[in-house]
């Protein structure tokens, strides 16, 4: 079961108790008309004793329309039933669905000016185009609740198919045990989408596990699958502050096909973790923003290190990355930004025997015709081991000579020895000007 912990406290004593007083059919139909909660709607009613019969019906939640040729209100305990048809449509502003769902309804319970609406449908198949791309979805034992000022829904398992397009491959992603929860308002979610300030809200997405192929539609392309364990999706926003996180645990990544020449060409992550935060939308003033990002445990294939190191002369230690940022910036628009300031707070990767860490910040001059202005600042690195990896790859024979000559001296180009034996350290400067200067030495002019 998805948690509980974000609801309000009416809406759980709803979920959990009897309700007070009884919501009719007629009661929830003039409530519909009378867009007092989560619902309004419109259609063409007969009655038959307490059960209405409503024709050509259009329910509306925020900027989305389901078109019912049929629906049945019926009284059930002390709340009222809504019956779907097997087929219905959805329709908004950009994009139209047609859904089929047999078995599906809604039970409206609590107050029947804002009821509390049980939601269940056996398997949900949802078919559309985004951008010209045909898109199905399906859910299988969807089941949860939802009101004006929450929403918490899940299932047994969910699957989305997109077709492959001229542009871009086929995508099937699939969930198990996906479960959704909104604490808030649920007109938050169409003001995210529209780049508009939304009320405060918290909204969750969670699996126990998620697969993820891409297959292109040019013959002979790799097909790429994606695997892991846990996911959580998570969007929390205060006073106009909107802060992301995303989690992936056990994750697994392999590609295949006959443009792949190994039978095994795949690698593992134990973890992924990304922070986010900034303006939940367009703003006069700079806001603060930050970026955290942690890639822990990535390891290659037997395989695939077969291939670059046959004798296992370089480290096999998992790669890890780290990554901090922060600064000030303009939301201009639905997702453009106009950052006026940002600092690389940490930087740090592991990888084959070596570490690069570094650190530094930009100030951004006033912006001329473009969105970012002329950038100014200076970032310090230090790179340790490096030397050691090439002198064993060179052992190896893996990589011909000329490119480890190559390496060497671009490495002579853009380091000073550091403080230790395999320690080199660079510094990048960018002056008011845009000259760019590595350790003192100009190498190139912005514009």
């Amino acid at each position: 079961m998805s948690p509980f912990r974000y609801l309000p406290p009416l809406v759980l004593c709803l979920a959990g108790a009897p309700a007070l007083a009884a919501v009719t059919p007629e009661a929830l139909w003039q409530s519909w008309q009378d867009d007092e909660g989560a619902i309004s709607a419109v259609g063409t009613v007969s009655r038959d004793g307490e059960t209405l019969t409503v024709t050509d019906a259009r329910l509306t939640i925020e900027d989305v329309t389901a078109e019912i040729a049929r629906l049945v209100l019926s009284p059930e305990g002390e709340g009222t039933r809504a019956g779907l048809p097997d087929d219905w449509r959805l329709v908004s502003d950009d994009v139209s669905a047609e859904v089929t769902a047999p078995g599906a309804s809604l039970l409206a319970t609590g107050d029947a000016a804002d009821p509390v609406y049980r939601m269940a449908a056996p398997q949900m198949t949802v078919a559309t185009d985004i951008d010209d791309q045909p898109v199905t979805i399906d859910m299988v034992g969807l089941a949860g609740l939802f009101a004006s000022d929450a929403l918490d829904l899940e299932a047994d398992s969910l699957r989305l198919v997109a077709d492959a397009t001229e542009d871009g491959p086929a995508v099937t992603v699939e969930r198990t045990s996906p479960a959704f929860t909104l604490a808030g308002p649920i007109q938050a979610l169409a003001d995210l989408v529209a780049g508009e300030v939304p009320p405060d809200a918290v909204i969750e997405l969670t699996s126990t596990e998620s697969l993820q192929v891409f297959t292109p539609a040019q013959e002979n392309a790799a097909t790429v699958t994606i695997r892991s364990g846990a996911t959580r999706d998570a969007v929390e926003i205060t006073g106009g502050t909107l802060a992301v996180q995303q989690s992936l645990q056990d994750v697994a990544i392999a590609a295949d096909g006959p443009s792949v020449p190994l039978p095994d060409a795949s690698a593992a992550i134990e973890s992924v973790e990304l922070a986010l935060t900034g303006p939940a939308a367009p703003t006069d003033a700079p806001a603060p923003f930050s970026v955290a990002m942690s890639m822990d445990g990535l390891t290659a294939s037997e395989q695939l290190w077969q291939l670059i190191d046959p004798a296992a002369a370089l480290s096999r230690s998992p790669a890890n990355l780290a990554l901090e940022l922060s600064g000030q910036t303009l939301r201009t628009g639905t997702a453009e930004m106009a950052p006026e300031r940002a600092a690389l707070e940490a930087f740090r990767l592991e990888a084959l025997g070596a570490v690069l860490m570094g650190q530094g910040s930009l100030l951004f001059q006033t912006p001329g015709e473009g969105a970012l202005g002329k950038p100014v600042g200076t970032f310090s690195f230090t790179l340790e081991g490096a030397l050691g990896v090439l002198d064993r790859l060179d052992e190896l024979g893996t990589l011909p000579t000329g490119a480890l000559i190559g390496a060497r001296m671009g490495l002579g180009m853009f380091t000073r020895p550091g403080e230790g034996d395999d320690s080199l350290e660079s510094t990048i400067n960018i002056g008011p000007q845009g000259a760019v200067s590595v350790n003192g030495r100009v190498v190139m002019q912005l514009p």
